[in-house]
């Protein structure tokens, strides 16, 4: 059975016979984009192949410390992780495009790729994937973008005390006039240090997320602790660096918009999750030495040249992966991946000429209090 989803009108994903493992957990990421109840005609497709796909492969490329090892043909290039098999029609992106996997493959890895091809695909139609949670707030479309651990999730938690209406956290859809915001799908994750400064928020936690927290802060200040007192070569910190992203993992629990809804004193109404609005303002987060909150006007032109290299470098591996399809198949023609970040700058730049967009300069981690407390007079 596939599994079709609409990305509101402007992309389709269809998952072809997927196996229930794999089905689930890209619902989950999609979450709460639901399947379509109607057919669609898919953008993006991802299907199974026969283990017996990657026969012709007669070379292999090493894991270069990006954790993909791949093998090659002539004609095409697979990525290999634990015996099993994934392989990217570079050159029929943002066209029609079908991803293939072998059975075993997982779909967290899968997903790594899914994504930004994705985010390609909107490009091609015309509208942009900006690296920014977003909201609605005092009937304004508002998007806070910034660098991987920036305060974006955690400042709309504090907009989210105060009545918001959250739209997207970690990705936002903007339109091809820059009129309009559309939520992209993505877990929403909260850092275990998050309830230091919003106790409430355990409130609306299951005992399972609590724990979660607990235990993985525990083990991730066990890692930081025989790192900081390594000297020279030891092995302990050596295994304390290779486990820390998944430790760091640990600190952090993936929270439902339906609990998120229940912040701000319980009414669900006052901040009900939308799925797009018009686009006002934008805020660059910035992570600085400060121990205040500073916001202060920026020019869209800036800003457009940081969020489209943000953007190119949360797509590392898919385009870790094109290097080494260039490398496998130098024949190989140009595709929509060599000018990706040009593209997408210059978009920036046109819509946000139009827009009020700001620099918030503050610590991290951050009071999502604060932070909408010094943001909020600017909105």
């Amino acid at each position: 059975m596939n599994m079709d989803y609409d990305f509101h009108g402007i992309l389709g994903l269809r998952l072809i016979d997927p196996k229930p493992s794999f089905a689930k957990w890209i619902s989950a990421e999609l979450k709460p984009l639901a399947t379509s109840a109607s057919s669609i005609d898919p953008d993006v497709s991802v299907v199974r192949a026969s283990a017996s796909v990657t026969s012709d492969a007669q070379f292999h490329l090493g894991n270069a410390g990006d954790y993909q090892e791949c093998v090659y043909s002539d004609s095409e290039l697979w990525v290999r992780s634990d015996g099993e098999f994934l392989n990217i029609p570079f050159e029929a992106l943002g066209k029609r495009c079908e991803i293939q996997y072998t059975r075993g493959f997982a779909a967290r890895r899968a997903w790594r790729y899914v994504r930004p091809i994705l985010q390609i695909g909107l490009l091609e139609k015309g509208s942009l994937a900006v690296h920014a949670s977003s909201m609605i707030y005092r009937d304004k479309g508002i998007l806070f973008a910034g660098w991987a651990e920036s305060g974006k999730t955690e400042t709309l938690l504090g907009f989210l005390m105060d009545g918001a209406s959250m739209i997207s956290d970690k990705w936002t859809i903007v339109s091809e006039l820059g009129d309009t915001i559309h939520s992209f799908p993505s877990r929403i994750t909260m850092r275990d240090w998050v309830p230091r400064y919003l106790p409430e928020i355990l409130d609306i936690l299951t005992p399972g997320q609590k724990r979660r927290l607990r235990i993985g802060g525990a083990m991730a200040a066990m890692a930081t602790r025989a790192l900081q007192s390594a000297r020279g070569i030891d092995p302990v910190a050596m295994a304390s660096e290779v486990l820390r992203p998944a430790l760091d993992t640990g600190r952090t629990v993936t929270i439902d918009q339906s609990q998120l809804e229940r912040l701000g004193g319980g009414d669900a109404k006052s901040n009900s999750a939308a799925t797009e609005a018009p686009f006002d303002k934008l805020f660059l987060l910035l992570p600085s030495n400060r121990r205040d909150v500073r916001v202060q006007p920026s020019s869209g032109a800036e800003v457009s040249a940081r969020l489209a290299e943000c953007a190119s470098y949360e797509r590392r591996h898919l385009f870790g992966l094109y290097s080494k399809f260039k490398y496998a198949i130098p024949n190989a023609p140009p595709t929509v991946l060599d000018d990706v970040k040009e593209r997408e700058e210059s978009m920036l730049r046109r819509i946000l000429a139009t827009k009020e967009v700001y620099q918030v300069l503050a610590p991290f981690p951050c009071d999502p209090r604060a932070m909408q407390a010094a943001i909020a007079p600017f909105c």
